[in-house]
């Protein structure tokens, strides 16, 4: 069984400080297709539909981008808006983005795409352009995402920065796309070639309160001009706050792209960030005292690191390095029968990547350990679907050696990590009722 995982970055050169779209066709994640939506890999779903420009026969070469979304911000405003990046292209690069291009009727598919929320756009030539914010991709069918092609229109105006006279690198983007733009040293800012439609653009700075305009009108080949508002300075590194930053790598020291920090402190509220192309990371204005960071990254180990956030200065945090995982299914068989997905609900969320217990029971897979690893993971859960009290169990062996057994309840599910250093091979044993998430070495 093949598991697929792929990652899209997608680099073009652009124009003065445009952050729009991505791209003009090529490299990228995803496939274009006008037949029947392939089956996603486990966690990840499919957009398809068509993308057209009325009254044109060939619909071929439209570019369709997909981008993660989080709290209203696509991965590149959030690279805009951290701090680290001086020019678009470099945010740019720092992004996640999934794409395809039309085929000749406008049909295209974007398959093997996470799980969440989503801003799907299509342009081409840069004067035609759509886009769709809050979409959602679940792992249950493809998502569907129609778009029609229109002209398209500016945007221009000025942010002002709260006891500053300089007034630059404040980021402004049409809320859930990246649609966006710096401001130079006056505060001044055009975003262009945005699809004609009616917006809420927002206004951010590390350190200053947000702003935003609601129902911005843009109309083909004009340029819509919104008031001058200023961003209030909110502080940073005061008495109560501090900083952290640091830089996320892999077991051989090579930076990370691309993963996502959390840090949380013990009485507030967290915070979270992605590392640059560099894996560096920095969030301001945390509140002091012991914290927790989570660092997370489709592929790898999630680690997690407690750190105490000084009061008025910033924290540099060590390298934190994670492994790359390899998900059970993906090792050679050793003997036995590969076990089948098929999916849980565990305390009402259900959970894509997990395998039937059943079977496991039935056909005894053993996988190799075809190279070193450390650690084996895994959650168990009983499915809500079974009879209330239901009960599960797992057992692991390594080298025929039992090294965990335990009984599980209907409920949350129960994580499971054992030590395989210097194994061989790994069998899993279970009872019906138990289902296995997520089994993963690294």
């Amino acid at each position: 069984m093949l598991r697929l995982r792929q990652t899209a970055v997608l680099s073009m050169a652009v124009a003065g400080c445009l952050c729009g779209l991505y791209g003009c066709g090529g490299g990228g994640g995803g496939t274009t297709s006008a037949g029947n939506s392939p089956v996603a890999p486990a966690g990840r779903g499919t957009i398809t539909g068509r993308a057209v420009i009325p009254g044109q026969a060939d619909q071929s070469g439209i570019v369709v981008v997909a981008e993660p979304v989080s709290e209203g911000q696509t991965r590149m405003v959030a690279e805009m808006a951290s701090g680290r990046h001086r020019s678009p292209e470099t945010a740019r690069a720092a992004a996640t983005v999934y794409q395809a291009v039309t085929a000749a009727d406008g049909s295209y598919t974007i398959s093997d795409v996470p799980v969440g929320t989503y801003s799907v756009s299509a342009h081409k030539a840069d004067v035609l352009g759509a886009v769709r914010t809050n979409v959602e991709v679940t792992t249950r069918a493809a998502t569907v995402v129609d778009l029609q092609l229109t002209p398209t229109g500016h945007i221009t105006g000025k942010v002002t920065l709260q006891g500053r006279t300089e007034h630059s690198w404040a980021t402004v983007a049409v809320l859930g796309t990246s649609y966006a733009a710096y401001t130079n040293g006056t505060g001044t800012f055009t975003i262009t070639n945005i699809p004609v439609g009616t917006y809420t653009v927002s206004a951010y700075m590390a350190l200053f309160a947000g702003v935003s305009w609601s129902n911005v009108e843009v109309k083909a080949g004009q340029t819509a001009t919104i008031s001058t508002k200023q961003l209030d300075y909110v502080g940073g590194q005061g008495p109560n706050t501090g900083d952290v930053s640091g830089r996320v790598v892999d077991m051989t020291g090579n930076p990370i792209a691309n993963a996502t920090v959390k840090i949380t402190p013990l009485a507030a509220q967290s915070k979270t960030t992605f590392t640059a192309a560099d894996g560096t990371y920095n969030i301001t204005d945390l509140t002091i005292g012991s914290a927790q960071i989570e660092v997370s990254r489709e592929g790898r180990a999630t680690q997690h690191k407690d750190i105490t956030i000084p009061a008025g200065t910033e924290l540099k945090v060590a390298d934190i390095a994670m492994a790359e995982t390899k998900h059970l299914m993906d090792l050679p068989l050793y003997s036995g029968t590969m076990p089948t997905n098929t999916g849980v609900t565990a305390n009402g969320t259900y959970y894509p990547d997990a395998w039937d217990a059943y079977s496991y029971y039935k056909y005894k897979p053993v996988f190799t350990l075809n190279r070193a690893y450390n650690w084996f993971e895994c959650l168990i859960a009983v499915d809500d679907s079974r009879p209330t009290g239901t009960t599960g169990s797992l057992s692991l062996s390594v080298d025929g050696v039992t090294k965990y057994s335990e009984s599980i309840t209907q409920g949350s599910p129960v994580s499971v990590k054992v030590g395989v250093s210097d194994a061989q091979r790994i069998e899993i044993g279970s009872s019906s009722s138990a289902m296995i998430i997520n089994p993963r070495v690294y």
